[in-house]
């Protein structure tokens, strides 16, 4: 499953939500025929990793803007 946002309760301020992203795992749980038995959900916390990652992208935009700027710059006074 991909990785999915939802809302959940700021525990210090209750009348606010916090967002936060989740990736999701089933695994099944078979038997020794090869039939499924069960089904097993975990879920893990990834908010912070795909907060990282949306710096990253922002960081890699401002450098490559900065980049065309003193680029254009430089080629204006050549």
């Amino acid at each position: 499953m991909a990785v999915q946002r939802y809302d959940v309760p700021n525990p210090s301020n209750p009348s606010q939500v916090l967002g936060r992203h989740w990736d999701p795992t089933n695994c099944t749980i078979d038997n020794v025929q090869g039939g499924v038995i069960g089904l097993v959900h975990s879920v893990v916390n990834v908010t912070e990793w795909m907060q990282a990652e949306a710096e990253l992208r922002a960081s890699e935009v401002c450098k490559r803007t900065q980049t065309q700027e003193l680029e254009a710059a430089t080629h204006h006074f050549a």
